[in-house]
């Protein structure tokens, strides 16, 4: 069985819960975004074409900070 988009954006919005995750206006795709919450910290902006890229992106980034201090997931 097959998800639809709609699913796959509210998962990703429950697995990575401090980022902000919009789709973009007037243009195609998502954006995520995650403030730094350490001093000097940068934020973070993450731009893909479908929620499934969105996903996999968030998760690379996850694996390679090698943390979870973002909620479940950077």
């Amino acid at each position: 069985m097959g998800r639809t988009a709609a699913a796959e954006l509210a998962r990703i919005k429950i697995t990575y819960p401090r980022w902000t995750i919009r789709s973009v206006a007037r243009g195609v795709g998502f954006t995520a975004q995650h403030k730094s919450t350490g001093k000097g910290g940068k934020p973070l902006s993450i731009h893909a074409f479908t929620v499934s890229e969105l996903g996999v992106k968030l998760a690379e980034l996850g694996e390679r900070r090698g943390s979870k201090r973002g909620g479940r997931h950077e």
